[in-house]
Order: C-alpha cells, then structure tokens, then sequence
C-alpha cells in the first residue's frame, strides 16, 4: 500500500492530520486484512516514555483502514464509534506493527507488536459513520463559547525574562497579496524559531495577527496562522513560549518588556498589547441572546465546500436551516449523497471546480440562476486557500452568510498539530477581517 496515497485519500475525503500524526511508515494487504508499521517521529519519540502508548501511534495505525473504509463509504466520514476489549500487553513503544482484521459488521480486531514481535496491544474497534446527526439537539441550545480579552495590570518597573529570544513576525506588504503562500512559510519560519525544546525562553512577537478588541481587523493572515502555530508549540513545551500581538503604538512598545515578565511571571502564555494597555485571552460561555444566528435563505443558493464534510454540512442545512438550493463544489464525490439530500426537498447541483482558484469560483458562481442568487458560503474543508479563494470570489457579492468551519486547536493549540492549529487560526482570522470591513 502506498504511503503517500493512503494520505491523499484521507486528504481527500476531509480528514487533517498534522505532521505529527503522520506516523504510517508501512502498510500491506493480506487477504481481507491489514498490516501496518507505524512509528513516532523524531520529535515525539522523547515523550513515549510519559504514555502507556502514544496516541500518536493509536491514530496512525487507523489510517489505512479509515482511507478504506472512506472509498466504501464516500457518503459520510467514517470514523471509529467504539474500542472494546482492549489490553495493553507493554508501555511506552516507540515502533508498532498491527495486524487489523474484519470481524463483521463494520467491526475489527486489532494486534500490535514491538519491532521484536512481543505483544504491546490487543483491542476490538466498531467503526461507522460519524454520527452527524446525534451532534444536533432539539432540546435546550448546547453550552457555546467565545474567546474574551481582558485586561492585566503590568508592574511599574520589571526587566524582561532572562536569557529569552524574541522572534518577530510580520508579514510583507507584497506579500500579503498571497496570504495563504505566506503563511506557509511563516509557519516553517517558526519551527526554526523555536528551535529545541530544551532551549531558553522565546517570545513570539507578532502585529495585527489577532482581534483582541470588539470590532478589531487582525489584516495580519499570515501572523495569525503564526499565532495557531505556536499554540501547538505551547501546548507540547509549557512555560518556554509566551505569544504576544502589539497594535505597533508607541505606548505599547514600551510595555512589552514588563508585559512578557508580568505574563512569564504570572502564567500566561498568550497576551496582546492594545495602545498600552495588556490583554490575556480566556474562553468563556457566550450568552445566548449574544450568539450572532446565522441566515440561509431558503429562495436563495448556498454554495458548499469542503471535501466530505461538505456532505455533512449540507445535510445540515436542508434539514435544521429549510435551505432548498444546494451548489456542491470541490474534490469529493457527493454524487451518492444527491439521492438523500433530494429526497430531503432539495434541489442540488454538483461541479467540478478548484476551489483553491478564485477565478474558478468566480465562473462557477457566474453559472448560478439569478432567480436563485447566491445568499450564503459555507466551507467545511478546513483548507486556508479554499477560505481565501471564496473570499476573493465573492467579496463584491456581499452573501447574506460567509460561513468557515474552524477548528479548537486554533484557539486552544494541539500538541504536534502546528499545521491545524495555523489553518485554523487563520480561518478564524479571515472570518474577523471580513466582517471587520463589513
């Protein structure tokens, strides 16, 4: 089996591994069964030690058979619904090989091996669809959350942490044409940044990369991808990065000294500086009535990308939001959900379009029935060039609704996830930028 294609399958079908969960080294069928050679990368093979098995290595061994399981069901996005049986024969492995077998009904049996062919695991896994519709609720609005900035006060007189690095990014101007591009390789710059774990304090120091105040432009794509980046930094080496945006006032340059002693000091590893003033995020519940509803128009037509959550989101619409026009864009094969999606009272259209190409999307929305205008874009890919594709295509269209479907580890950060959390981050940057000019 062909490393690199299980990948471009699961790409495909809309799943988003980071580099370090790309741990598949090895896969060959057996009749009607897997084998699989999994093993952690560089980076994380220190860590092994601190798990009874990496997680990293749980995840990998599953990619082949959810690539496969994505080709039988291209409809829906197979997942794993349940582990039974499970046995951990061995801790702390670095190298698995796994031998994964049917046992009907969507179900499996899995056993791993060290390198040696000791025993580290035996398990039973269910798999099916992810169960899209049991994440809706008829009953009382589930718990929402929002990201709020509040102010800290600095001391007067605080020199900045000793031995630390500062590492400063900022985007070109010429560059900012092609943010995406750009925040590829803002993103790779950091790794370098960083350097080793074991290194001395750093301080990433970005502009305008996030809005820290209500009604805030954070134009700086590129840093904000950066700042999700670095999340996953944090999130694996605690205590040895603090994050900070300055709005470039004179005032606040003047604080970032004693601001990222408070903040080292203190705990906090993300701040930002606001015309003097410091601010430190924290993620609380939204208030019901301060939850902005979004609006689909049932007359009008919503385009819909996103590879296999396409589908999901699709469905979504029609059945919660009485959305009846459907325009299905992307790589995926939803000809197999057009059946349903019908019989649910829509009508849909399915086109082959690169939807990383704004001039692309610019001709097949060209296509789109006036007496069914476009009203709203919702893309469920994750994909920061698709976002800013859609962006450029339509920002002269004005839809009633620009929906990007995110991801936590943008605000929240996943160890060895530098690449999510920086789509992420940028996602949810270009959400803020484009209501932030209206």
């Amino acid at each position: 089996v062909d490393v690199a294609e299980v990948y471009a399958r699961l790409d495909a079908a809309g799943y988003r591994h980071g580099p370090a969960l790309r741990c598949l080294r090895e896969a060959w069928r057996q009749d009607d069964a897997l084998l699989v050679e999994v093993a952690l990368h560089e980076a994380e093979r220190a860590d092994a030690a601190r798990h009874a098995l990496h997680p990293a290595l749980l995840e990998a061994v599953l990619h082949p058979l959810l690539a496969d399981l994505s080709d039988e069901r291209p409809a829906g996005t197979p997942t794993v619904t349940g582990w039974s049986d499970v046995r951990l024969l061995a801790a702390g492995a670095t190298v698995l090989r796994v031998l994964l077998r049917p046992a009907g009904d969507g179900r499996f049996t899995l056993a791993g091996y060290d390198p040696a062919g000791q025993p580290v695991l035996t398990a039973a896994l269910a798999t099916g669809l992810l169960p899209v519709d049991r994440l809706a609720t008829t009953g009382p609005a589930p718990e929402l959350y929002t990201l709020s900035w509040e102010q800290r006060p600095v001391p007067g007189a605080s020199e900045g942490p000793d031995a630390a690095s500062v590492w400063s990014y900022r985007t070109p101007e010429a560059e900012l044409t092609d943010p995406v591009e750009a925040a590829g390789r803002a993103v790779e710059l950091l790794g370098a940044a960083v350097g080793d774990p074991a290194g001395p304090p750093v301080v990433v120091l970005t502009r305008h990369a996030v809005a820290a105040l209500p009604g805030e432009d954070p134009r700086d794509l590129p840093a904000a991808a950066v700042w999700g980046a670095t999340g996953a930094v944090q999130a694996a080496e605690p205590g040895r990065i603090v994050l900070v945006d300055t709005d470039g006032h004179p005032e606040s340059e003047a604080l970032l000294d004693r601001a990222v002693a408070a903040a080292m000091a203190a705990g906090e590893p993300r701040l930002a500086l606001r015309t003097g003033t410091m601010l430190v995020p924290r993620l609380i519940r939204a208030a019901v009535d301060t939850v902005d509803p979004v609006g689909f128009a049932a007359t009008g037509t919503v385009l819909v990308t996103g590879g296999a959550a396409a589908v999901a989101a699709a469905r979504d619409l029609v059945t919660r939001h009485g959305v009846r026009h459907l325009l299905l864009a992307g790589t995926v094969d939803a000809a197999p959900a057009v059946g349903e999606l019908t019989r649910l009272g829509a009508e849909v259209t399915v086109r082959d379009c690169d939807t990383t190409d704004p001039g692309a999307l610019a001709d097949l929305l060209a296509t789109v029935d006036p007496a069914r205008p476009l009203t709203a874009v919702l893309h469920a890919g994750g994909d920061p060039a698709t976002g800013w594709a859609l962006h450029e295509a339509t920002r002269r269209l004005d839809p009633a609704a620009f929906v990007l479907l995110s991801d936590v580890a943008g605000t929240l950060g996943t160890a060895g996830e530098r690449t999510r959390g920086g789509d992420a981050a940028f996602l949810d940057a270009l959400a803020r930028h484009r209501r932030a000019y209206g």
